[in-house]
């Protein structure tokens, strides 16, 4: 239930209750569930927990060291490392994990923004409650044609399409792999799982879409396990995906952000902002001085330079490479997805992103 009620953080703006929420939501459902703290030594958890307290103090002291505000040092201990707590919390709580109604919330809620948007030509609700104002958040999904994406629960089309589709991956392999028999309820969810994503309009959603299929049949055998396994329940299921991408994009123009020229113009002020905006050795070491650097001039849609300007591309390396470490190798591909998404936006550093890929890293996924 606690990571059900966490998918709202961002858009009703109770962002400063969701750490102590996912710490206490598992212990607190005791009454429900029997209450088990599970210990830490087992898969390098404490390992984690002794590297990440040591992380976080060392952040925090070449911050104080190099004239950090408190507020950015805050910012960027909860923005970019937060996912480690989350993490721990996954580990820790037995009764805390990411289930099936967690993924038809997701659904429902991107359906609900849809039909509001398109349809009613109005905005959610919950928009009143957020941070921004709701004239910014429907100019952020405007395309071409007047179809508006929906932003989802982390305000932000390409986080929340690269859930979506992530999500889409780790059902369908559960429908292949699980022995269990066939589930309507099933299909259906991958079906608007898929409808989602499309309705999200994003471009990062969909590339991570496209290169999660290369990286799930990428070797022979896995492709011949899945035409081994291929039924004909999934056939119809990938027959009806078609269709209804086609009708989508016949009714709404989906596919109107899908330009590559505004992309390719992204990754060349990627590029030179790497090798002409910053020195070398900002980027590799972080910058001098944080003095006079508010927290609201870090974001936008190049996660990774922020990070590497504020802490050095070393630490920031070196704390994802330990999360990918933490993975199990069956969820790694999920995390991969993640990481690939966050060089346009932090769909790892979101709340939601935090909560979605802290399951995944910590294997709470129950289905």
């Amino acid at each position: 239930m606690t990571p059900i009620i966490l998918i709202f953080s961002q858009v009703f703006s109770f962002q400063i209750y969701f750490y102590p929420l996912i710490l206490f939501g598992g212990i607190l459902s005791w009454p429900f569930k029997k209450l088990k703290i599970n210990s830490l030594s087992s898969d390098g958890g404490i390992y984690f927990f002794w590297f990440y307290a040591l992380f976080l103090i060392s952040i925090t002291l070449i911050d104080l060291i190099r004239g950090a505000s408190v507020e950015l040092i805050v910012f960027n201990l909860r923005f970019f490392y937060g996912i480690g707590f989350v993490f721990l919390c996954f580990r820790l709580v037995n009764n805390l994990y990411i289930g099936r109604s967690f993924f038809w919330v997701m659904v429902l809620f991107g359906l609900y923004e849809s039909i509001v948007l398109n349809i009613f030509e109005s905005y959610p609700f919950y928009w009143s409650y957020s941070a921004f104002d709701y004239e910014l958040l429907i100019g952020r999904g405007v395309q071409l044609g007047g179809f508006k994406a929906i932003l989802g629960p982390a305000l932000n089309s390409s986080v929340t399409g690269t859930i979506y589709a992530i999500m889409f991956f780790i059902m369908m392999k559960y429908k292949l792999t699980s022995h269990a028999s066939s589930n309507v309820s099933d299909t259906i969810l991958i079906i608007l799982l898929f409808i989602c994503m499309l309705l999200c309009s994003s471009t990062v959603a969909y590339g991570v879409f496209f290169i999660g299929v290369i990286g799930h049949f990428i070797s022979i055998q896995q492709l011949k396990s899945l035409i081994n396994n291929m039924t004909r329940n999934n056939v119809i299921i990938i027959g009806l995906l078609l269709l209804t991408t086609f009708f989508l994009n016949k009714q709404f123009p989906i596919f109107n952000s899908l330009d590559f020229e505004p992309v390719i113009r992204v990754l060349y002020h990627k590029y030179y902002s790497f090798t002409v905006s910053y020195h070398w050795a900002e980027i590799i070491l972080g910058w001098n001085s944080l003095q006079n650097i508010p927290s609201s001039s870090i974001g936008g849609d190049f996660m990774y330079l922020h990070q590497f300007l504020l802490n050095g591309f070393l630490p920031s390396f070196l704390f994802l490479f330990v999360l990918f470490i933490l993975t199990p190798k069956h969820n790694r591909i999920y995390l991969i997805l993640g990481m690939i998404s966050t060089l346009h936006y932090g769909a790892l550093y979101s709340l939601l992103g935090q909560l979605f890929f802290g399951a995944i890293i910590a294997n709470k996924l129950r289905l």
